[in-house]
């Protein structure tokens, strides 16, 4: 760091220094960012009741869902193409047939630590989604073992499947940048190119995508999107903020 350190003295010299710098700084900054955050409020349609579901023998059954009403949507998942997030690191245990968490926000180069509780083999792949097709290969993890399990790098939405419990599926999103929703429905995304950006959500209950092409700002840009009005792999006009 360089200090510029003003010195006064008496010299005789009366001819006049170099006239001051116009402008501000903030200008300056302001001109030259190329970088916004994305608030985005995420709705969702009202959920039916469920009632509980058994599962084979040794498998922990499904518990049964309450009713709720349209509104904001927790743990849906939003990524965007562009962005520069670092790798993160996930983890996992499969117990009672059934994964420990049934989504994941990730980003290019990362992967989840796979641990299995279970007494028997447990064999997972990644496929994209809707996981219609089988995976190419398969890890097989041996009773108490742990092994990391890699995922694409090209951003999208993939699945991770348990090869004899269809039922035991974890969603997985991968992105520039991504984030689950809290329990008010919102996320937050930072370090987003400025100018459009595609952005896509879903959630592990409800079978749809949407993606949205999002103009960011400099500065804060807040949308909204309903998982509720949208059909599969919908797409919607640019929202951009004021």
């Amino acid at each position: 760091m360089f200090w510029h350190v003003l010195i006064a003295c008496t010299s005789q010299d009366s001819r006049p220094g170099p006239p001051a710098p116009t402008g501000t700084a903030s200008s300056t900054v302001a001109s030259t960012q190329t970088t916004g955050a994305l608030e985005l409020h995420v709705k969702g349609p009202a959920i039916a009741a469920k009632p509980m579901r058994e599962r084979p023998k040794g498998c922990i059954d499904d518990p049964p869902v309450a009713a709720a009403p349209a509104g904001p949507l927790v743990d849906a998942l939003v990524w965007v193409d562009g962005g520069n997030a670092s790798p993160r690191a996930a983890k996992l245990t499969w117990s009672g047939c059934r994964p420990s968490d049934t989504a994941f926000a990730l980003t290019p180069r990362s992967a989840i630590a796979v641990r299995n509780a279970d007494p028997i083999p447990l064999e997972v792949g990644v496929v994209a989604w809707p996981g219609s097709s089988p995976p190419t290969s398969w890890r097989t993890l041996p009773p108490g073992a742990s092994a990391g399990v890699g995922l694409p790098n090209e951003p999208g939405l993939y699945v991770l499947v348990d090869k004899n419990h269809d039922w035991a599926k974890v969603l997985v999103a991968i992105g520039g940048a991504s984030a689950e929703s809290l329990a008010d429905g919102i996320v937050r995304l930072q370090d987003l190119p400025i100018g459009p950006v595609d952005v896509h959500v879903a959630h592990a209950d409800l079978d749809r995508v949407v993606d949205v092409k999002q103009r960011i700002a400099v500065g804060l840009t807040t949308a909204e999107v309903d998982l509720g009005e949208a059909s599969a792999a919908s797409s919607a006009e640019p929202n951009a903020a004021p």
